[in-house]
């Protein structure tokens, strides 16, 4: 049945189309099988890189994804969180510039954000959730808020620039899914 050496011949004929395969084969094989796996953990990346870089990215319903980020101004006729994109002078808000320097609450609580960089989600949702409150906080370039919105909704604001009288704040917000 084998050979002297006790191998099955077919076994070796099985592998000899890969050993005498040329290089180039062998090399875009790799390539292409490095691509498949890689392909997966780079489109999960770009996803992430694509929700940050959108003026009003819509993703899943994970509760941790993001629903929307960028540029909001928060002046005296309010913002509203839970709309996409946040949208100022709505029906309902958030919370309003009182037109002085100070964040009135609408339909939302906030609690002061204290770390050195952003909070995730769960950091955000923790604080606001144990800490927040509708209190009134005085607005400066430097403040960072974990938001609770009236529809349940985490959020981050970061003040970027008041104006110059305080009646209107410019911010970065970052809006999670439910």
């Amino acid at each position: 049945m084998g050979e002297e050496g006790g191998e099955d011949p077919r076994s070796e004929s099985r592998f000899r189309f890969w050993r005498d395969a040329p290089g180039w084969v062998q090399a875009l094989t790799a390539v292409l099988a490095l691509l498949g796996v890689g392909g997966v953990a780079g489109g999960v990346a770009h996803s992430v890189a694509s929700a940050h870089r959108s003026s009003h990215k819509t993703t899943g319903a994970s509760r941790s994804s993001v629903r929307w980020h960028g540029s909001i101004a928060i002046n005296s006729s309010g913002i509203e969180l839970d709309d996409v994109p946040p949208v100022t002078g709505a029906s309902t808000s958030t919370f309003t510039n009182s037109g002085s320097g100070y964040l009135l609450s609408g339909n939302g609580s906030y609690a002061v954000w204290q770390g050195s960089s952003a909070p995730t989600y769960r950091q955000c949702h923790t604080l606001v959730q144990t800490q927040g409150s509708t209190s009134t906080v005085q607005l400066t370039s430097s403040l960072d808020l974990c938001v609770r919105t009236g529809a349940g909704r985490t959020a981050y604001v970061k003040i970027t620039s008041l104006s110059s009288d305080g009646s209107t704040a410019q911010a970065q917000a970052t809006i999670w899914n439910q």
